[in-house]
């Protein structure tokens, strides 16, 4: 039920109701206060649905400070399974200035066109290399950290309730057998034992 409750109801259900009370600012003590009775509003939703804004910051700030920072972006673009798709990106590039004919044809007369030719793709290895030294760096990654950061949750907050469910939800799904198989196991024993404490 408990886990249910988290993520349960998706949308929003709104419930008015006669309100004489109301939380003190920052529930502090004496949390709650007595006020004019009035007609007051409250939303029926998932815990972690009604927190959307708040879950969307924290869910933003773990992914972007541990999985998607730039350098594991660029590491990915550069050497991951799409590398190749990167490298005919740099290798247009290059070719655009390498194969105007005042630079062709001088490279060729000095180099030869074997040598132009090594010099083409060395020069992609280069870039490639060359790309990845600032985005090692701790300083340079820290700056465009914020950005990333920033877009995230910005991406996340404007999610529906259902599609911000559904980018949750797995992460809980794998283990949520444990925690009904614990959750059993600890109530079935504490009634056992208030079972013996009242009746034996």
């Amino acid at each position: 039920i408990a886990i249910w409750m988290v993520f349960n109801p998706v949308e929003p259900h709104y419930i008015r109701y006669p309100q004489f009370f109301r939380l003190t600012q920052d529930r502090k003590f004496p949390w709650i206060v007595p006020i004019i009775p009035q007609i007051g509003t409250y939303n029926v939703q998932g815990a972690f649905m009604k927190r959307q804004e708040e879950v969307s910051d924290v869910f933003a700030s773990v992914v972007t400070e541990d999985l998607i920072t730039l350098k594991s972006i660029m590491t990915e673009m550069m050497y991951g399974s799409k590398k190749d798709k990167t490298r005919r990106i740099v290798k247009r590039h290059i070719n655009e200035i390498m194969e105007t004919p005042l630079v062709r044809t001088s490279l060729q007369l000095s180099l030869g066109p074997r040598e132009y030719a090594k010099l083409k793709t060395d020069l992609i290895d280069r870039s490639i290399e060359i790309t990845m030294v600032p985005v090692c760096d701790p300083a340079f990654n820290a700056s465009r950290a914020q950005k990333i950061f920033q877009m995230f949750k910005d991406r996340i907050r404007e999610l529906t309730p259902k599609e911000f469910q559904n980018l949750l939800r797995p992460a809980f799904q794998e283990d949520e057998w444990i925690l009904i198989v614990l959750g059993g196991v600890t109530g079935f024993f504490a009634g056992l034992i208030h079972l013996f404490v009242a009746f034996l």
